[in-house]
């Protein structure tokens, strides 16, 4: 099965929209090699509490790393690491 490693901070961008263009790419990307295992580490970075989350570009990462999560469960297998204690 194949193995895709990505740290999270690779997928954030710095222009409007960029940061959802690059998860949604991964996640086709994916889907295209799908069965595969998406290992996202450091996702806290890429990720924070969406309940908690300040800035609008926060909020729209947020919701389309979910959306990707949500709409590809059958085909992948995910994994995040994160560092933050809570």
């Amino acid at each position: 099965m194949p193995l895709m490693n990505v740290a999270g901070p690779e997928l954030v961008g710095g222009v409007s929209g960029e940061s959802e263009e690059r998860i949604r790419d991964l996640f086709d990307q994916a889907a295209e090699n799908a069965p595969c295992i998406l290992f996202l580490d450091e996702v806290d970075a890429l990720a924070p509490n969406r309940h908690t989350a300040q800035r609008e570009m926060e909020r729209r990462i947020v919701a389309q790393l979910l959306a990707c999560l949500d709409g590809r469960f059958h085909l992948l297998h995910t994994c995040g690491l994160c560092f933050r204690c809570h």
